[in-house]
Order: C-alpha cells, then sequence, then structure tokens
C-alpha cells in the first residue's frame, strides 16, 4: 500500500511540473521580443544580451554584420551604417535592422502558444522545414519536425523608419 501511495504521489508530482513546463517562453525568446527593428540600437542588443561575446564582425558601405554567442544560442545582427541609399532605412548608425537567432535547445514551435492563423506557412523542400512568417510584426520562425530551427526579425510595415529615397543614390 506504501509503493501504491508513493506511486499516486510521484505521478502527481510529474504531471503538476510537466504541466508547469507547458507554454514556458524560452529566455531566449523573451529577450528576443524586447528589440525592435528600426529603432533598438546596438547598444540596447548588447544590454539585454549582457553575456554574449562578438564571435566576429563584417564591415560592408550600407551594413555592419555582428555575430554574437551566449549561453542559450548564438546570432547575427545586422547594423544600420547611417548610409542612405535605396534599399536602406533612414536610421542613424548602429540601428538593428535584422536579426536572426539560433537556439541551442530546439524547443517546439506549439509550447510557443502562437497563434497559427496570424502566420503564412511555407514548406522549403530543400531541407524540409516549416517558414512561419508574420509580415505584420515583421517575425519569421523555422521549424524542422515541429522544433524550432531559427527565428527572425526584422523591419515590419509598422517599423519607425522610412526607407532611403531613391535621389539618394550613390553615383
Amino acid at each position: 500500500m506504501l509503493r501504491f501511495i508513493r506511486g499516486v504521489i510521484c505521478l502527481l508530482l510529474l504531471l503538476t511540473c510537466h504541466g508547469l513546463s507547458q507554454g514556458k517562453v524560452p529566455e531566449w525568446y523573451s529577450r528576443l521580443q524586447v528589440l525592435k527593428p528600426l529603432s533598438s540600437t546596438r547598444h540596447d542588443v548588447e544590454r539585454v544580451y549582457t553575456d554574449a561575446t562578438v564571435d566576429r564582425t563584417i564591415y560592408n558601405t550600407d551594413i555592419t554584420v555582428v555575430f554574437y554567442r551566449e549561453r542559450n544560442g548564438w546570432f547575427r545582427v545586422s547594423y544600420d551604417t547611417g548610409t542612405c541609399r535605396p534599399g536602406n532605412y533612414r536610421v542613424a548608425k548602429d540601428t538593428l535592422v535584422r536579426m536572426l537567432y539560433i537556439p541551442y535547445r530546439k524547443d517546439r514551435f506549439s509550447d510557443f502558444l502562437f497563434d497559427r492563423k496570424q502566420f503564412t506557412k511555407t514548406f522549403d523542400s530543400h531541407d524540409s522545414s516549416d517558414h512561419y512568417l508574420h509580415k505584420s510584426l515583421g517575425f519569421e520562425v523555422v521549424t524542422i519536425n515541429g522544433l524550432v530551427r531559427h527565428v527572425e526579425i526584422f523591419p515590419s510595415k509598422s517599423s519607425p523608419a522610412e526607407e532611403c529615397p531613391l535621389e539618394h543614390q550613390a553615383r
């Protein structure tokens, strides 16, 4: 009888712990939600990811790309150089334009409790991945077998900056 009671208690604890873990947003995703393309800066990114280290930096005329590593994954951030050219945005230097985050631990897409109706889903037969795109939020989640492979944030229609006009073309 004592064994039976212990078994029931263990089962109840297991079910309670499992219930508490469902729908819990991973730390890396909570941090990612704080950052907003075309308004967050490099300082904001490095403040949110205080434990991140710069792996390498690539400088370009229009954009600076920085690769970071941190305890939950690695990420690539594109910062604007402040040069207004067609295809760029009218923002200050070191403003976040795009960010790609690849978590080390692959969480299930269903655990994020997204309303899937708000996403456009496409399938990439090249790598058997599903792409969930939310253009109005500037957000894409790529999964393989239901597990999150990476998340990308990018400028949305409601982003606070405007694109550079054509008359500012480099000659």
